[in-house]
């Protein structure tokens, strides 16, 4: 059993809410589970005229670095996969990589426009594709 704790409005949360963003306890379970990290992977790889090997690559050159960040920013926000599960499904990445994909495109989307456009029509072609 899952420890939670309540401060008073709204409905008690896990013991483990503190880790994700706010918004997770508005999505339901069912919409999580929606997309496959596969699907992901393959949409940002469509979007940006990629090969899906790519993903799991060890290069470090932005044109395909930008993208992998992308798919694992993707994945932890429409998925319910660990960090762990993440990092495995991009070529057996520590834990960390994806945790740190996920902050840098956060950082990013908050100054680029255009980043942020990219994200929202992945997102839109992967709401489309069900």
């Amino acid at each position: 059993m899952i420890a939670s704790e309540h401060r008073g409005a709204g409905p008690a949360r896990p013991a483990f809410a503190a880790f994700k963003e706010p918004w997770f306890w508005m999505v339901s379970d069912a919409a999580l589970e929606r997309f496959s990290m596969q699907q992901i992977k393959r949409a940002v790889c469509r979007h940006y005229g990629l090969d899906i090997g790519a993903m799991a690559t060890a290069s470090r050159a932005r044109q395909l670095s930008r993208p992998r960040q992308i798919a694992m920013y993707l994945s932890r926000e429409m998925t319910h996969k660990s960090l762990s599960q993440i990092g495995r499904a991009f070529g057996g990445r520590h834990h960390t990589t994806p945790l740190s994909a996920w902050r840098k495109i956060n950082r990013l989307m908050a100054r680029d426009r255009r980043l942020s456009a990219d994200i929202a029509k992945i997102r839109a072609r992967l709401e489309a594709s069900l």
